[in-house]
């Protein structure tokens, strides 16, 4: 799914990139806002098709139960993989800024810069699309997933390095090409991996209040924290660079106990 959505990316990418100058910002946004009315009625319209997922137990009921807060007293591994999705998103907001920052500092003028921007999400979307159909079967059939979860962050901090040390509008714009695709790709695949023999609660409950409620906290606390740095004056991007190579760091941290767990760490088999 993430894959074929990613088709989406590229014929989108591809026609602001194409015809940027000829149609205002305006015309854009109003395009993107019937292509999410679209996505919302195909959505509605899926869940009446498909249906809820049913709990193989009676309903949780209300409160804590019903989030599935009790699985990460039972089940460790969700405590990680809450703080590792948390850090991944501050990085992602951090290689996101600076990379905008770039854009904004290496090329004038918005119609010249939404011409770069569908070129250039084009090509993130067909990275995906590759990464998701070749690279990451291979992959997960071949390593495991916590190797994997241990690797990615890894790469990003090689960019990050190369960011810091040569930064430029191809270096910043290369590290957030590398997380977006990777992020959708190998990154989720290997992620939902898990999530599978835990009890309904961490697969549906505990994960939906990891992958939504954590993954946009971790994005808008640190987007708010960016904000109070910039509003006093002391955001650059250097400091962007410097902060996205210690939350790499922090990240690859979290993320290299998934390679070699502990007995605590390992997710529990399925149930018989």
């Amino acid at each position: 799914m993430t894959g074929i959505g990613s088709l989406g990316g590229v014929l989108g990418g591809y026609l602001l990139g194409r015809f940027s100058g000829r149609l205002t910002i305006s015309d854009w946004i109003l395009g993107s806002a019937l292509c999410t009315l679209a996505a919302g009625a195909f959505a509605d319209a899926a869940y009446h098709v498909g249906g809820e997922p049913r709990a193989e137990t009676p309903a949780a009921g209300s409160g804590s139960r019903a989030l599935g807060l009790g699985s990460f007293l039972r089940e460790p591994l969700l405590l990680r993989l809450l703080l590792l999705v948390g850090i991944s998103q501050a990085f992602a907001v951090i290689v996101d800024l600076r990379f905008q920052t770039a854009v904004f500092t290496a090329i004038p003028g918005m119609d010249a810069q939404a011409a770069y921007y569908g070129r250039y999400y084009s090509l993130l979307n067909a990275g995906t699309f590759f990464l998701q159909f070749a690279v990451t079967p291979l992959a997960l059939s071949r390593l495991a997933p916590g190797r994997i979860q241990a690797a990615i962050p890894a790469v990003h901090v090689g960019l990050g390095v190369w960011a810091l040390l040569h930064p430029s509008l191809s270096s910043c714009a290369a590290a957030y090409l590398a997380f977006k695709s990777v992020d959708y790709s190998l990154f989720r695949s290997s992620k939902e991996i898990f999530y599978m023999g835990l009890s309904f609660d961490a697969r549906y409950r505990a994960k939906e209040l990891i992958d939504i409620l954590v993954y946009r906290f971790g994005k808008g606390s640190t987007a708010f924290l960016i904000a109070v740095l910039q509003r006093a004056g002391i955001m650059t991007i250097a400091i962007f660079s410097w902060s996205a190579l210690a939350g790499g760091l922090a990240w690859m941290g979290l993320a290299l106990p998934l390679a070699w767990p502990s007995r605590r760490d390992r997710r529990p088999q399925p149930s018989s």
